[in-house]
């Protein structure tokens, strides 16, 4: 499993705006981020789970991760209950209002709408999904990678 990070450019004015507004306000070059579970399909495409405004919040697309746009971070988490999540969670909203939690030192926003990172950290088990970005989802990724040992305790490249 991996997580997957845009890094942009975006394309359309007002998705250049938000991009540019959330890696300002979250120090970070990252303003969305998926799970991607399995390899690259014959088309060329990855299944990934998230939630997005642009597809109306919670869901599982088929993106083309291989354009330049994103950067890829092994990502530890229980398969099944990612999975799990999300069929539960499909089609939930997404959380603009929410969103300004990246704002203000409190929780805003709906028990039952989610922002990408918010969906993602509910699905891995993470407390406070609602105070994860995509820029802390990479640092945490590259910290798990780095501290990775294997069943003998072993520094895992």
């Amino acid at each position: 499993m991996q997580i997957a990070l845009y890094k942009g450019p975006a394309t359309e004015p007002m998705d250049r705006l938000i991009h540019w507004a959330v890696c300002v306000r979250t120090f970070s070059p990252y303003s969305h981020v998926e799970i991607v579970i399995g390899g690259v399909g014959p088309d060329g495409l990855s299944t990934c789970y998230s939630s997005s405004g642009r597809d109306g919040g919670v869901r599982v697309k088929r993106i083309d991760l291989a354009n330049g746009h994103w950067d890829m971070l092994p990502w530890r988490a229980d398969e099944a209950a990612v999975t799990d999540w999300f069929a539960k969670h499909d089609s939930a909203g997404y959380d603009y209002v929410g969103l300004l939690t990246f704002v203000l030192p409190w929780k805003l926003g709906s028990a039952r709408k989610y922002f990408c990172s918010e969906a993602l950290a509910a699905a891995s088990g993470l407390s406070r999904p609602w105070a994860w970005t995509p820029g802390r989802m990479a640092r945490y990724a590259k910290r798990q990678l780095a501290t990775a040992r294997d069943g003998l305790g072993r520094q895992v490249p």
